[in-house]
């Protein structure tokens, strides 16, 4: 589904970026839904004894150390090859939207870029555990990362047009049906929310045929707009 708030994806928040890849991870893994909720649930646990701050408190967050770089070093993996994985065609689909030779980029950022991320997450959490403690909460592991778009070499968080940030977040949007169709063995139903309001006839040109092969249901205002690009294939339904 594409509706208008998720730019705020690109522009907003890293947890937004985060819960992204974990929403099309959980819906794509099997193993990930339960890799990402036991991996928060330790999390929590090592938070709260943080917290505490009492004498045995080493020993009883090393338990916890152990479990969340396990657990991490399966989701940084995951996250990190979905977008290796996206960012193939990335530059080829945000081009065929918008009509620009723009340069795009995706990547997953994070602070422990070691091979072994797994022995490099539990060194660190030990490393800084007095830190945390300070601090009251666990400063390293995948719910600190991030997702990175840049364009034309700059981050598009910051450089980014309101159009250009749309199209980048419709790419996105394309590149997870390719995965879920590729993992699921099937087409996914494509919602597309009030996404010609601010697209000219080329750009919405574009997009029909880039989602051509999908079945699709648009909620717009702009009934021509459907009516010009989708050929004979549609039904409108008006409300």
């Amino acid at each position: 589904m594409f509706e208008p708030q998720d730019m705020n994806i690109i522009v907003g928040e890293p947890s937004q970026r985060r819960e992204l890849l974990d929403r099309i991870l959980s819906t794509t893994n099997p193993h990930y839904r339960a890799h990402i909720k036991n991996y928060r649930r330790a999390l929590a646990q090592r938070n709260a004894l943080l917290k505490l701050g009492h004498a045995k408190q080493a020993s009883d967050v090393f338990v916890w150390d152990v479990r969340l770089s396990e657990l991490g070093g399966v989701i940084h993996q995951a996250r990190k090859q979905l977008l290796e994985e996206f960012d193939k065609t990335f530059q080829s689909t945000y081009v065929d939207i918008s009509k620009k030779n723009d340069i795009v980029t995706i990547r997953y950022v994070s602070d422990e870029t070691s091979a072994d991320y797994t022995t490099s997450l539990l060194a660190k959490l030990q490393q800084n555990i007095q830190k945390d403690s300070e601090r009251g909460f666990t400063s390293f592991g995948p719910h600190r990362d991030d997702l990175a778009v840049s364009i034309n070499g700059s981050s598009a968080k910051t450089t980014a047009s309101r159009g250009e940030t749309r199209t980048l977040m419709l790419a996105i949007k394309l590149l997870e049906l390719q995965v879920i169709k590729s993992a699921k063995n099937t087409k996914p139903l494509l919602l597309l929310d009030d996404v010609f309001s601010e697209l000219d006839g080329a750009h919405r040109r574009a997009l029909a045929e880039k989602t051509n092969d999908y079945q699709t249901i648009i909620t717009t205002t702009e009934a021509d707009a459907v009516i010009d690009h989708f050929s004979n294939k549609y039904d409108v339904i008006a409300l």
